[in-house]
């Protein structure tokens, strides 16, 4: 079930991309309005009691806002950062949907996991659409790392004052290299083993920062040829 959940947004966005550019604004228009309204109440609420272990921290958390308002306003300079961060963010929690869909229920209940994935699912089908209407240029890599290292200061300064108390917070154990201490154990970890694991989730995303432009350069060249090939009919 969890992989015909995540299946059929996979499938549902490779649709999306066929059909007339209107639609397709309006659905993205739709749908990210709605996820700015839900999550501006949601947080919002969390202001007003005062729950300071809300403060957005995670990267999806902040992609709901980024995205939506870039999107909304159409805020041309911020497309490319903000259709990187919805794409990861979104692609990224549907895989994980496939494996870690019972531990996610288990942790934070179904309405709260389904919730979840339907926000997770607006953000990939709206970046999808995004990078079919838009074509990035290779400025877009030094400004989606520019972003990531303010994005990291941001994480760093928040979790030295605030003491979260969810026991997931995936962007917290990234940096704070729980992996490591999972596979060999606080005794056996040295300075040059977080060296070589930053190295490594470095170029990790130098990749991963790849394979976006390079999605967007196919979904952007298939659109700008059905359009060739309505023009000659």
């Amino acid at each position: 079930m969890d992989m015909v959940l995540s299946g059929s947004i996979l499938a549902l966005s490779a649709l999306l991309i066929r059909i007339p550019r209107r639609y397709q604004n309006l659905i993205l228009k739709t749908t990210v309005s709605a996820l700015l309204i839900y999550k501006t109440i949601e947080y919002t609420l969390y202001g007003l009691f005062l729950d300071i272990t809300k403060i957005p921290l995670e990267y999806s958390t902040l992609s709901y806002f980024i995205f939506s308002i870039a999107v909304l306003f159409n805020l041309k300079k911020m497309m490319p950062i903000a259709s990187f961060m919805g794409f990861i963010s979104g692609i990224g929690y549907l895989i994980s949907f496939i494996f870690l869909a019972d531990r996610y229920m288990e942790q934070n209940g179904f309405h709260v996991t389904m919730m979840a994935f339907i926000n997770h699912s607006i953000l990939f089908l709206g970046s999808m659409l995004v990078m079919n209407g838009i074509s990035f240029h290779n400025v877009t890599r030094k400004s989606i790392l520019t972003f990531t290292g303010i994005y990291v200061i941001y994480v760093i300064v928040i979790n030295r004052f605030v003491s979260f108390t969810q026991p997931f917070i995936f962007i917290r154990m990234l940096l704070g290299g729980d992996l490591l201490v999972y596979l060999f154990g606080n005794q056996q970890i040295s300075s040059y083993d977080y060296l070589l694991y930053f190295l490594i989730l470095f170029f990790l995303y130098q990749i991963v920062i790849q394979l976006f432009l390079k999605l967007n350069h196919i979904l952007y060249t298939i659109k700008e040829g059905d359009k060739r090939h309505e023009y000659t009919i």
